[in-house]
């Protein structure tokens, strides 16, 4: 049975290695993989958005309790579309690598490595934060039913993976 926090981290971990994938692919200059990989980690991040969307509903449902600095539900859910808007980002270099000709598209991968290096040091931010956060702070205030059954969902979204 995991906490909170370690699903999460199991979670994230399954992002980067989607991430991973697509760098790789793109390395190798297949964009055709990286395109497979990148599809891969959006539907594992709006699963994962889902579940932890509905995690912190029920949370600001049952508890009065005030967010710690830095874990606000509003703070969480606008970090969720700034990783959506990158994905979506680095989903259209890697449509436009795939038109690029194969001998202009290595230089055309290390221009565009900035977009997908966005997303991952997005990832770990926020990763961090719900680790250090909003995770310690919800495990105190929802009841521990409820949050092994969100840890549970959090840690099987394997589901949506490959890995």
């Amino acid at each position: 049975m995991h906490t909170l926090v370690t699903a999460n981290q199991i979670a994230h971990a399954r992002f980067i290695a989607a991430l991973e994938r697509a760098l790789v692919s793109l390395t190798e200059l297949d964009t055709e993989r990286a395109r497979d990989a990148w599809n891969e980690l959006g539907t594992l991040l709006a699963a994962h958005q889902l579940i932890e969307e509905e995690l912190l509903a029920h949370a600001v449902a049952y508890s009065d309790a005030t967010s710690p600095r830095g874990g606000a539900p509003s703070l969480i859910l606008a970090e969720h579309r700034r990783l959506d808007h990158a994905h979506g980002i680095a989903a259209v270099k890697i449509a436009v690598l795939d038109r690029t000709p194969i001998t202009e598209r290595r230089l055309a991968t290390v221009r565009a490595l900035d977009d997908f290096l966005r997303l991952r040091h997005l990832l770990e931010h926020h990763g961090a934060r719900e680790d250090q956060i909003v995770y310690p702070h919800l495990m105190s205030i929802v009841a521990p039913d409820v949050a092994a059954g969100f840890a549970a969902r959090l840690a099987d979204d394997k589901r949506f993976s490959r890995s």
